[in-house]
Parts: C-alpha cells; sequence; structure tokens
C-alpha cells in the first residue's frame, strides 16, 4: 500500500486584506505546489468590514484546497490565528500574514527545518524592509516593553510567521488559556 502524502495546512488571518487576498493566493499557491505535500489554506476572516469576504469565498469556489473561516465581528489576529490553528487538519501548521509581509518562498526553508525533526520553526526578520520610521520605532518599542513584562525572553522582528508540528500544536492548542498570545 502507497503512503498517502502529509497535509500541510496554512493559515492566513485576514483583517480588510481585499487588495492583498489575491496577490497572497497567487505566490502562496505555486510555492505549496512544489512540494511533496497536499496542502490546505484556512483563510480567517476576522471581521472585515471590506470586500475581503467575497474574494476569500470566490477562492474557496475555484479551489477546494481553500478554506475560509468568517468571524462576526473584529476579534483580532491572535484570536484569528488560533480559530485557523483549531480548523488544521495538517501535519504541520503554517502561518503567514496576508499582506506579504514575509515571502511565501520561506515557507520551503520552514518546511525543511520540519523535515529535519524540528516541531516549531519560527521565522524572524533581518531586516524590517519597506517599513515607515514610525513602523520601525513603534515595533522596537513594542519588543522593548515586551521584555520588560514578561520573564520569556521574546526575540526582536519575530512575527507570526510559523511552523508547527501537529505535535506541537496540539500541545498548545490545549492549553487553558482563552486568550492565547503566541
Amino acid at each position: 500500500m502507497e503512503n498517502a502524502k502529509k497535509l500541510i495546512s496554512l493559515v492566513v488571518p485576514c483583517y480588510n486584506e481585499e487588495l492583498t487576498v489575491d496577490s497572497f493566493y497567487q505566490k502562496a499557491v505555486p510555492v505549496l505546489e512544489s512540494t511533496a505535500y497536499d496542502f490546505e489554506i484556512i483563510f480567517v476572516n476576522d471581521g472585515s468590514a471590506d470586500k475581503t469576504r467575497d474574494k476569500l469565498e470566490a477562492l474557496a469556489k475555484k479551489d477546494e484546497r481553500i478554506k475560509v473561516v468568517n468571524f462576526s465581528r473584529n476579534f483580532g489576529q491572535q484570536a484569528a490565528i488560533i480559530c485557523g490553528y483549531n480548523y488544521a487538519k495538517g501535519d504541520a501548521v503554517m502561518e503567514a500574514d496576508c499582506d506579504l509581509q514575509d515571502p511565501p518562498e520561506i515557507m520551503l526553508e520552514m518546511l525543511k527545518k520540519w523535515e529535519e525533526g524540528y516541531e516549531v520553526v519560527h521565522g524572524r526578520r533581518l531586516k524590517r524592509k519597506g517599513e515607515s520610521v514610525f513602523k520601525r520605532a513603534t515595533a522596537s518599542m513594542y519588543y522593548a516593553f515586551l521584555s520588560k513584562i514578561t520573564a520569556v525572553p521574546v526575540p526582536r522582528n519575530t512575527g507570526d510567521f510559523k511552523l508547527y508540528d501537529r505535535k506541537a500544536l496540539n500541545a498548545l492548542l490545549s492549553m487553558p488559556e482563552r486568550d492565547k498570545y503566541i
């Protein structure tokens, strides 16, 4: 009997992303198709007030690998990510922002690390290209504040671009906290 392909889930939180949904899809799908894995993309529409929902539902109609979860209102990015993780069926689950601030091609490097046995692969930006001085300054203040209020070291310039092995994701999802901050 032939072994079934492993499944990769990609969770994409969306809030007012009507201008980026199609670009994200066009860049992410070829990357995922270039792997040896089956995949699903779970878009979580976090109560968008624009045409994000319509665009996502149109993608899901033309591509059965696309799943859409629509929130009734905006609950925030972390809630959208956790929701997507709960819907994901993959052996490995990745998360990426819809605005393409992290290039989808990096998913290939994350998958290589997973194939080497890593259960959590977390992306970190070496440079913050294309961001305004204000955005870079507020990000710097955020990481400085975060390091002061928590005993857990948080590397600077990390985002939500990551991969979890199913085992690690199940452990995360089993935690009883209602409002998780990942």
